[in-house]
C-alpha cells in the first residue's frame, strides 16, 4: 500500500512539475501600467512577464514609438492592442484568450527633472512681502490698454512684484508677450499709449 501511494506521489509530482515551469501560451495578458525604458519600445514590453515566449517574439517585432518622456504618460487604449495582438496570436496557431484591460498606460523610466522658476530663484523686481505691494509674481491681473480714446482690458500674468506707480513687467494670459505696465492699484495695471 505504501508502494502504490508513493508511485502515485512520484507520477503526480513528475507530471506536474513541466507544467508548472511552462508558460501559458494560450492566454496572452496586457498589463495595465508599464514602465519602459529610454528609446524604442515594443508590444512586447506592454505583455505580462510569463507570456509564451513565441508570442513574447512576434510581439518584439512590433514597434511601438520611442518612449514617452518623463512626467508626460502614454496611453493607449485596449482596442488598439487588440488590434494589434490578434493578428500575431492569428499567426502562431491557435485562438488565445486575450486579457486586455481598457487603458494601458505607458511611462517612461527616467526621472522626472523641474525646473525651478525664475520666481522661485528669485527675481530682478522688489520683494512681494512689502506690505505696499499691490501685485505680486504669478498674480493675475487686469491690463488696461488706452490708446487714441480706446481702450481694452486684458487678462494677465505679473511677472514683477511692484507698488503704486512702479512700472512691472505682465504677460498676456495665454499669449507669450510680455508688457511693461504701471501698476494702478491692487491687481490693475495699466498702459498708456500717445497716438
Amino acid at each position: 500500500m505504501k508502494r502504490v501511494a508513493l508511485m502515485f506521489l512520484f507520477f503526480t509530482s513528475v507530471g506536474a512539475a513541466p507544467a508548472s515551469r511552462a508558460t501559458d501560451c494560450a492566454t496572452a495578458t496586457i498589463l495595465a501600467r508599464v514602465t519602459v525604458p529610454e528609446g524604442e519600445w515594443s508590444l512586447a514590453d506592454i505583455l505580462a512577464p510569463g507570456a509564451c515566449p513565441q508570442l513574447r517574439a512576434a510581439a518584439s517585432q512590433v514597434r511601438l514609438g520611442v518612449a514617452p518622456r518623463p512626467g508626460s504618460p502614454r496611453i493607449l487604449t485596449g482596442e488598439n492592442v487588440r488590434n494589434l495582438l490578434e493578428p500575431i496570436s492569428a499567426r502562431l496557431g491557435g485562438e488565445k484568450e486575450l486579457q486586455i484591460p481598457e487603458r494601458i498606460m505607458v511611462e517612461s523610466d527616467r526621472p522626472v527633472i523641474k525646473l525651478m522658476s525664475r520666481t522661485a530663484r528669485g527675481n530682478r523686481s522688489e520683494p512681494s512681502s512689502n506690505p505696499d505691494t499691490l501685485v505680486k509674481p504669478g498674480d493675475p491681473a487686469t491690463l488696461v490698454w488706452e490708446q487714441a480714446g480706446i481702450s481694452v482690458q486684458l487678462p494677465v500674468i505679473c511677472l514683477d512684484a511692484g507698488r503704486l506707480g512702479q512700472s512691472v513687467r505682465a504677460r498676456i494670459l495665454n499669449g507669450s508677450r510680455i508688457l511693461r505696465a504701471e501698476v494702478v492699484g491692487a491687481g490693475f495695471l495699466r498702459v498708456t499709449s500717445r497716438g
